[in-house]
């Protein structure tokens, strides 16, 4: 949920709540990013796509798995916070760390060859079927898996040369922050993959933004935020 908190200038900005569903207890209030922020963050992004996409296969598979390496220490703490902020119980909340880390590690070790120029005879003759990277992806995450859905959009699209920006459900402010720690720690570049903390609201105006090349998203008609190209995906 958002909240209005003014700031120092007297201008209002909104804050993302971080809930405990269990007793009610706000955890976190988290500011809610500016139009002006949420530019600066598509343009790096889209700057950071023009070199990232040059990068070898070797070298993203490298920051991929020391992701999977943070993961897995960090199981404990991940998945607290996911009960915390959620009410996933704790018994479900390791089991989803584990399949974050699995989904990191099977594109690091596959994607190569994944995304390998294939070779094709036809009636017609030779072709090549090659994988290229389009540029900035943009994820919309609901808040009941959420790590494994971010991991899910993110793992692929970095191993295949995207970035991706990541607009978490407004619920859960925290495991979207840790979530994009847990990259950055590993050594994903900033701009190759973007936390926005944005109400649903706010959604849709990055998907109206031509810099924008794809859209994955999980969630209601609302979680869209009514951009004009919604209905991508």
């Amino acid at each position: 949920m958002a909240t209005g908190l003014a700031t120092g200038k007297g201008v209002e900005r909104k804050t993302l709540k971080s809930v405990n569903p269990f007793d009610g207890k706000t955890l976190k209030e988290i500011p809610e990013l500016t139009p002006e922020e949420v530019e600066a963050a598509i343009a790096r992004a889209h700057e950071v796509y023009q070199t990232w996409r040059k990068t070898s296969f070797e070298h993203r598979a490298g920051i991929l798995r020391r992701v999977v390496e943070l993961i897995r220490e960090r199981r404990e703490e991940l998945a607290t916070l996911m009960t915390l902020e959620m009410g996933k119980k704790i018994e479900d909340a390791r089991p989803e760390i584990d399949l974050c880390a699995t989904i990191f590690d099977y594109y690091a070790s596959e994607g190569a060859k994944i995304l390998a120029p294939k070779e094709y005879n036809t009636t017609e003759g030779k072709g090549t079927l090659i994988h290229q990277p389009v540029g900035v992806i943009y994820g919309i995450q609901p808040w009941n898996f959420p790590f494994y859905q971010p991991s899910r959009v993110a793992a692929p699209q970095i191993m295949a040369g995207n970035v991706v920006l990541t607009k978490h459900a407004s619920n859960v402010p925290q495991c979207a922050e840790a979530f994009d720690k847990v990259l950055k720690d590993a050594g994903v570049p900033e701009g190759v993959h973007t936390n926005l903390q944005l109400s649903a609201r706010n959604a849709g105006t990055i998907i109206d933004d031509d810099r924008v090349q794809g859209v994955a998203f999980t969630g209601s008609n609302k979680g869209g935020g009514g951009g004009r190209r919604a209905g991508r995906s």
